[in-house]
């Protein structure tokens, strides 16, 4: 049986803390750059299925110096790596 180690909550800044407890451990990170100007960035545990609808996926366009990122679902990791152009993204 592995013991796992609680990890400390970190500071991250500005009154925020992190509690790196509550990250997965081991992710899977899929990127589709799409011409040049606008990347999607999937992350999901280690070994999803893209078709499976435990991903989530934040959409990073390029405007000259400005770089913007958007995320589908708020973040979650409850969408469809394959459906990842049908997705609003904020």
């Amino acid at each position: 049986m592995t013991t796992l180690k609680q990890l400390p909550t970190v500071d991250i800044g500005s009154g925020s803390s992190l509690n790196v407890n509550t990250l997965p451990q081991a992710l899977s990170r899929q990127l589709d750059d799409v011409g040049g100007t606008v990347w999607y960035v999937g992350e999901a545990t280690a070994g999803s299925a893209t078709s499976s609808g435990v991903w989530r996926i934040k959409k990073i366009t390029f405007t000259g110096d400005d770089i913007a990122i958007q995320w589908a679902a708020s973040g979650a990791f409850s969408l469809v790596w394959d459906n990842r152009l049908s997705y609003t993204y904020n």
